[in-house]
């Protein structure tokens, strides 16, 4: 089979579920930062929240990239500085950049209705391991939450290199972001196959990489939408990713080298 192992991350190995829009969140971390001495109404700040992430993306597409990502923990930093009004609070905090952390993990527990792991992910992640096979995480993620979020179904340690676009400042289905993790881990392009459950992201940039890949159907797709999803990525390529119809990661054991 194949020697190295690329994954995607939510909808591949983790289920997860968020809602930016709850009238709920912004006001919790209008709240949060109120008690920090940095003022905000709910509104005032969730408009805020999308300025700040829209300039900040503008920043990374500047550097000439395609598929531009933003660290979260930033914007959350930009949030106290430029907050409307202030006053002195009981306490401040020490570095910005680590408070940064529990506010964006604060924002992220309010916004997620659900988290969890699919069935099958530890199991074939560690078969693949004892088959001495190399594995790697490749997400379009925010790592201040991601790795908790990892950590929280010990994950983390079964990966050989964890890639996280927040850190890289691109993301899926940019060739850059995956090519980076081809180079650094000098893998060989024909032992190497991507699992990803999105055609536009995780099978398009398998494809412009020149590597194998696997759809895993974890939406469950019909059979007559996959099709069209695959076929407005593939255009007139004659490119084909394996496709797990069932959505059950344990089938990629079967999966032998083409």
């Amino acid at each position: 089979m194949y020697t190295n192992w690329i994954f995607d991350l939510y909808g591949t190995l983790i289920s997860v579920h968020t809602d930016e829009e709850k009238e709920l969140l912004w006001q919790k971390m209008s709240e949060l930062y109120s008690c920090w001495g940095a003022d905000y109404a709910p509104q005032q700040m969730k408009e805020a929240y999308h300025r700040i992430c829209h300039e900040e993306e503008q920043i990374q597409l500047a550097k000439g990239c395609t598929y531009a990502e933003i660290d979260l923990a930033d914007v959350f930093v930009r949030l106290y500085r430029e907050a409307p009004a202030k006053h002195a609070a009981a306490q401040k905090p020490g570095a910005l950049k680590a408070w940064s952390f529990a506010a964006a993990n604060t924002f992220r527990v309010l916004s997620r209705d659900w988290l969890g792991i699919y069935d099958h992910t530890i199991s074939t992640l560690q078969a693949l391991k004892e088959r001495g096979c190399r594995i790697y995480l490749l997400s379009n993620a925010q790592r201040v939450f991601t790795i908790p979020e990892m950590e929280q179904f010990g994950l983390c340690g079964l990966f050989d290199g964890i890639y996280i676009s927040s850190d890289a400042g691109v993301k899926k289905p940019d060739p850059l972001f995956l090519e980076k993790l081809l180079r650094k881990e000098k893998v060989d392009r024909e032992d190497t196959i991507l699992v990803g459950n999105d055609f536009s992201s995780d099978i398009r940039i398998a494809m412009d990489c020149g590597i194998h890949s696997v759809f895993l159907n974890t939406d469950h797709y019909v059979t007559m939408d996959l099709e069209r999803r695959f076929s407005e990525v593939r255009l007139n390529n004659d490119y084909a990713p394996h496709i797990i119809a069932n959505g059950d990661i344990a089938e990629i054991l079967n999966i032998t080298k083409e």
